[in-house]
C-alpha cells in the first residue's frame, strides 16, 4: 500500500492531479480518511495498470485539430501588420463608433 505522496513520485504528477484521478474513477484507491478529510491509500500494481490503459496513453496534440466549418466571415484572410496599441484602440473606437444623425432623437416621442 502506498500513500499520496509515493504514488505521486512514482507516477511523477502532483498530488492534486492523482486526488483528482481518483476522484473521477480513472485511479483506483481506498479511502481510509474520516469526515471531510480524505486520506487515500493505493495498491502500486493496480495503479500501474489503471495508467497504461489506452484511453490514459492516447497522445493529444492541440496542433493536429482542424475546424469542421470554415469561418462564417465574409471578408476574406488579410494579413496585417503590428500596429501600436494606441493606433489599433483608436481604429477600433472608428470602427465601433456609432453612427447617428447630428440631432439625436428621443426614442419616446415621435
Amino acid at each position: 500500500m502506498l500513500t499520496l505522496q509515493e504514488i505521486s513520485s512514482l507516477l511523477k504528477v502532483h498530488p492534486e492531479t492523482i486526488k483528482s484521478l481518483v476522484q473521477r474513477g480513472i485511479l483506483p484507491a481506498t479511502d481510509i480518511g474520516t469526515g471531510q478529510r480524505h486520506k487515500y491509500r493505493f495498491v502500486k500494481s493496480a495503479c500501474l495498470e489503471a495508467m497504461s490503459k489506452p484511453i490514459n496513453t492516447v497522445a493529444v496534440n492541440a496542433g493536429d485539430m482542424t475546424e469542421t466549418k470554415p469561418c462564417q466571415s465574409n471578408k476574406g484572410m488579410v494579413s496585417g501588420t503590428v500596429i501600436s496599441l494606441r493606433r489599433m484602440g483608436s481604429e477600433l473606437d472608428s470602427l465601433l463608433g456609432r453612427k447617428t444623425s447630428e440631432r439625436r432623437r428621443n426614442s419616446t416621442t415621435s
